[in-house]
């Protein structure tokens, strides 16, 4: 009985032995087909990348692919250290808008990849899309020009809707990314380069299908990460640098670390040599921070949403030559600028801290320039937008001081509504030493001030795009001034006959005098060829001559 049982056990055990070498062989059978099926995918994919590169674009462009691994459990496709190389002269050849174009990408992967079709529509979606390293490298020929027009973005469109496809991706990722961007214009070759570029998203979706409504793109929880920016303007005349820019759709922040404008050239040469002849402007910002950013409203057609961006920290320096001719430009107002975008723009609150300005101003027969300096500017920008009705306003709160002594505050409402031209300003300045402005109207007007205190200005100006009005009182004391000229050598020689007609005949020297308080008004005529500097400054100068000439009324 027990040897039977041994042999019965025996037969069973060898049963079940063989049914698990079957299954163990067809296991490896089915491993070696998967992995045989895979690196034939794979070794197709990588064919058909390559061939149709070629024949879509008839050789102008050829591609290189290191190799392609399929996952077919998982869906997944990963294509390792492709490249696509351009024929130049193919490219001219066929009038493309491309000089160059060479990319390289360490690894692309999709995962998680399906497909359907319905009708004249296919959706293809992935789990996620990952690319990793890519290096981007584009050459613009010489003579192309972008067409911005609404045919053009509209022809873009209708090619993306031929292609009835909606692409859905769970995950998008781009890391590491640096793009070149290259133009040539007038024999200078410009480049513009973006480093460290990382892009991510969560369903991220294109939909050109037959029945897509909507706009052709979306996505949510974008985030976007550059190291370095270099952005040349004006064939290259001036460089545009941000350093570490991080912006994520989420919480709607946004962060950038520093901005500079930073001109090519010295700031004697620049308007000779600059396209337009346009002034030698520099900005350096220490940051700018963002919260509260609506991506949601943007992407939908909703405008520009913002609750706060502020900016610690700035200099802004311009020099404009009038020795060298420029055609002549309008020039629009910051409000009527910002009324005229084509969508609407909504910030609660914008503020500026320890800016420092500066301008230079070289007259057409001067030798050195006129200076206008404020120092420790600060503001706030309260309710800033293009949307508001005809009777509102947003305001600016500003502070400062004039050549770092002179206390500035204004007011200024500016309108929102593009039917309404108005705005008003309301300010003061001072205490200051009168001749520190001798650093402006010695150069530009050949007056020096020899002494002089201003105590207080009070004005309020009122006006549109074209003329303003002024009402000021400007308390002063002890105002003497001579006229001079330059001469050769550098030195300023007295006007005598002049100084005494002006000194002794025109200028009052004080404000209030024997006869009381004078106040004074005046308006003024907008050049619309001149910034709004000048416009402000054309508009307090009729109360500044009616106070000190006399041509005003006493209080």
């Amino acid at each position: 009985q027990f040897i039977r049982e041994m042999m019965e056990k025996r037969k069973t055990d060898t049963r079940w032995g063989k049914i698990a070498w079957i299954v163990a062989c067809c296991a490896l059978g089915l491993l070696v087909v998967k992995v045989g099926v895979e690196v034939w995918l794979g070794s197709k994919i990588r064919r058909t990348i390559v061939s149709k590169v070629s024949e879509a674009s008839d050789g102008a462009y050829w591609a290189e692919v290191g190799g392609v691994k399929v996952g077919l459990f998982n869906r997944a496709v990963r294509v390792e250290n492709f490249t696509l190389h351009s024929d130049s002269a193919r490219l001219r050849l066929k009038g493309s808008p491309l000089a160059g174009l060479n990319v390289r990408v360490a690894q692309l992967s999709l995962g998680g990849i399906r497909w359907d079709r319905k009708g004249a529509s296919m959706r293809i979606s992935a789990d996620d899309l990952e690319i990793i390293s890519p290096r981007i490298v584009l050459s613009r020929s010489p003579d192309a020009e972008a067409d911005t027009s609404a045919g053009s973005r509209r022809s873009w469109r209708d090619r993306l809707d031929s292609t009835g496809i909606l692409a859905e991706i769970g995950r998008f990722d781009i890391r590491n990314a640096q793009v070149e961007v290259c133009d040539s214009r007038n024999g200078r070759r410009v480049c513009h380069r973006i480093e460290g570029l990382s892009l991510g998203s969560d369903d991220l979706c294109f939909d050109m299908s037959a029945d897509s409504l909507s706009r052709p793109w979306f996505c949510s929880d974008m985030e976007l990460a550059v190291d370095r920016l270099d952005y040349r303007i004006d064939e290259g005349a001036v460089l545009l640098e941000v350093d570490t820019l991080r912006f994520g759709a989420g919480d709607g922040s946004l962060y950038v670390a520093a901005v500079r404008l930073e001109p090519q050239y010295p700031k004697d040469m620049f308007a000779r040599r600059a396209p337009g002849h346009i002034d030698w402007t520099r900005v350096s910002v220490r940051s700018i921070g963002c919260t509260g950013i609506d991506w949601a409203a943007w992407t939908d057609g909703g405008g520009l949403r913002i609750d706060s961006l502020s900016i610690p920290q700035a200099e802004v320096e311009s020099y404009k030559n009038r020795q060298v001719p420029r055609p002549q430009r309008v020039k629009q107002l910051f409000y009527r600028s910002l009324q005229r975008l084509p969508f609407a723009v909504d910030v609660r609150r914008i503020t500026l801290g320890n800016v420092r300005a500066r301008y230079d101003e070289l007259s057409e027969n001067g030798t050195e320039p006129g200076i206008v300096q404020f120092d420790s500017l600060s503001g706030e920008f309260y309710g800033l937008t293009n949307r508001g009705g005809a009777d509102d306003f947003f305001r600016l709160e500003a502070r400062g001081k004039l050549y770092g002594a002179g206390l500035l505050k204004a007011s200024f409402r500016f309108p929102s509504d593009s039917l309404n031209r108005r705005f008003e300003i309301d300010g003061s300045l001072g205490p200051m030493s009168l001749p520190l402005l001798n650093r402006v109207v010695t150069p530009l007007a050949g007056i020096q001030i020899d002494s002089g205190r201003l105590e207080r200005i009070e004005f309020r100006v009122t006006g549109n795009d074209a003329r303003s009005e002024v009402q000021m009182t400007m308390l002063y004391d002890g105002l003497d001034v001579e006229m001079v000229k330059r001469q050769p050598d550098g030195r300023l020689k007295e006007r005598r006959l002049m100084t005494f007609v002006v000194d002794k005949m025109l200028i009052r020297p004080s404000n209030p005098d024997g006869r009381g308080t004078r106040t004074a008004d005046g308006s003024a005529e907008r050049d619309p060829y001149r910034s709004q500097f000048n416009y402000w400054w054309k508009s307090l100068l009729p109360g500044i001559k009616n106070t000190v000439l006399g041509k005003d009324s006493y209080r």
